[in-house]
């Protein structure tokens, strides 16, 4: 189970980031219309987000709602890219997802910004 994603904006409402372009999607768990990962086999996973964007923001991995990693980031002059890794035990059906805390428009493309997951153990 791999999957490889970028192209990603946070869409209305939702601090949530959608990242539109996924190869490969090996065992189809990523979601390119939510921007959400559910674990299909229980398991060792490995997680790395990358955001690029030039104002500050906090961005962090969700699990099932909750935080399981976040960094702040503080205003920059260019665009700039900061990148967050976890492993994590999932169970059949756990979702994770990438969070954004950014002052508005949410309706903003991150160019560079990516997300992937893949199955370790």
């Amino acid at each position: 189970m791999a999957f490889e994603a970028d192209d990603g904006e946070s869409i209305e409402s939702s601090p949530r980031i959608v990242f539109r372009h996924v190869t490969p999607n090996t065992g189809n768990g990523f979601s390119s219309s939510t921007g959400i990962f559910t674990a299909p086999y229980a398991g060792l996973y490995l997680f790395a987000a990358r955001i690029c964007e030039k104002r500050s923001y906090t961005f962090s991995i969700h699990k099932d709602g909750y935080v399981m990693i976040e960094q702040d980031v503080i205003l920059s002059d260019t665009p700039t890219c900061y990148s967050l890794t976890l492993g994590i035990y999932l169970d059949v059906g756990d979702i994770v997802y990438v969070h954004i805390s950014i002052e508005s428009p949410y309706l903003k493309r991150y160019v560079g910004s990516t997300f992937s997951g893949y199955l370790i153990k």
